[in-house]
């Protein structure tokens, strides 16, 4: 482990600790849910029943079981107590921020630490995270997996789509079908964007539904089995007749969860929304453009769009919108720390690159910082965001490697290579070139 992962971890460490488990039994249970679920969790502790909730000793089945199982858990090594009820949504949170900095570190190194940091300091996430419900379970299942689809449909390892349909047989666990439908709307919303009509297809695989069916359907079958009635009370009655009408009678006007929304991503709501606007601006100037290969950076903030705006048109739309509010907040923040992150944090990657006819020089001892920057000054000239003339990039480690970045024009990452330094002549430094000239200064970038 680097000195730079171990700075991460106790970063990380310390803000989640913080935020979210910090005090958490300092006030007692609150409103009609919190301590509903609890002890919904502990009757089934006490009975040793990991299959039917039950509540008041008659089944319960209202929700699915995953945080009671959570709960179950913490209640037999900690005992029953209104902090023992509140950590499981506290784990939950903990694992979303470390899956986005995860995420980051393999597809976008150099921004996964203000990616998490930004996930975990969300509103709602922080709400979330310290209330004794499923809400928290469903977003973090919920965003896992929609970032193991993308790291799918980035590297093309089934691997990722693998833990995509394992995470929404969770997310179908905390608070049912769910989690799979906004992934599917999010998908195909994002297929139409980019026009890839196959894209949801090959989403379709075989393997990746057996792993959901594995995951999700026993527990459904089980409680079926043991309670005749739960096909009508959950599936039918808090499941359809809640998707399909005002079932209990919400009286919000139609823009109430916009508001909302944009108090849950506080303090970053003014990033995510400048964050959004650039992507789409972007996509819409080029919606008709003729591409090889797709522009990944690009698209990525498009698909955060996606995740960001269809569980808010769900909540808008005149149905019982309260089973996607958990969904929307806590899983939106994760698309919403990763889309800021990707368009500023690529921002203030660049935001070195000179103006043209001038040349900007960077040092950077760590080998991963060093490619970090250089894979944002160089999809920025790809893509034209940057007038640059010339950026000298001269990186040299301890042990005297350099970086050749390439031409860019149509670069990829792959195109990011390590060089002898003997293939530079002799000259590789760390302050190496004085011009602007490829022949004095090995691996820079000329624009046009």
């Amino acid at each position: 482990m680097t000195l730079r992962t171990r700075t991460d971890a106790l970063l990380l460490a310390g803000f989640c600790a913080f935020l979210f488990f910090y005090g958490l039994g300092q006030f007692g249970l609150i409103g009609a849910d919190e301590p509903r679920y609890a002890q919904v969790a502990r009757e089934m502790l006490d009975r040793h029943d990991w299959i039917t909730p039950v509540l008041g000793g008659q089944p319960w089945l209202e929700k699915p079981p995953l945080y009671y199982w959570q709960a179950m858990l913490v209640y037999s090594v900690m005992g029953v107590s209104d902090a023992a009820a509140r950590i499981p949504s506290a784990i939950d949170a903990t694992l979303l921020v470390i899956s986005v900095y995860l995420f980051f570190r393999r597809f976008r190194r150099g921004l996964e630490v203000d990616a998490a940091l930004i996930t975990a300091s969300c509103a709602g996430v922080i709400g979330y995270a310290r209330a004794a419900s499923m809400d928290m379970a469903l977003g973090a299942t919920f965003a896992i997996g929609t970032l193991a689809w993308w790291a799918w449909r980035e590297s093309g390892k089934k691997v990722y789509l693998a833990l995509f349909y394992a995470f929404m047989a969770l997310g179908m666990l905390a608070k049912g079908p769910v989690a799979p439908l906004l992934a599917g709307v999010v998908i195909a919303l994002f297929a139409v964007m980019t026009r890839e009509s196959r894209l949801v297809l090959k989403t379709l695989w075989l393997p990746g539904i057996l792993v959901f069916c594995a995951l999700a359907l026993p527990w459904y079958a089980a409680v079926q089995v043991r309670n005749p009635q739960f096909f009508r009370e959950f599936i039918l009655q808090h499941n359809l007749a809640r998707f399909s009408t005002d079932l209990y009678h919400h009286r919000e006007p139609f823009w109430y969860y916009l508001p909302v929304t944009l108090l849950a991503l506080a303090p970053w709501t003014i990033f995510v929304i400048a964050a959004f606007i650039e992507p789409v601006r972007a996509w819409w100037a080029e919606r008709n453009a003729p591409s090889e290969e797709p522009d990944y950076e690009l698209q990525f903030k498009l698909f955060a769009c996606c995740w960001v705006v269809v569980p808010l048109v769900f909540l808008i739309l005149p149905i019982e919108a309260s089973r996607l509010h958990s969904a929307g907040n806590s899983s939106r923040s994760g698309a919403a720390g990763g889309l800021s992150a990707a368009t500023h944090g690529t921002r203030l990657l660049s935001s070195e690159v000179a103006s043209r006819g001038t040349c900007a020089r960077s040092v950077c001892d760590d080998r991963s910082c060093a490619a970090d920057r250089l894979r944002g000054w160089a999809a920025s000239a790809a893509r034209g965001q940057a007038d640059v003339r010339c950026i000298r990039n001269i990186f040299c480690t301890d042990h005297g490697d350099c970086f050749d970045p390439g031409q860019p024009r149509g670069i990829s990452y792959a195109s990011l290579r390590y060089v002898d330094p003997s293939r530079a002549g002799g000259r590789c430094g760390r302050e190496m070139g004085r011009t602007c000239d490829r022949s004095h200064s090995f691996g820079t970038l000329v624009g046009d």
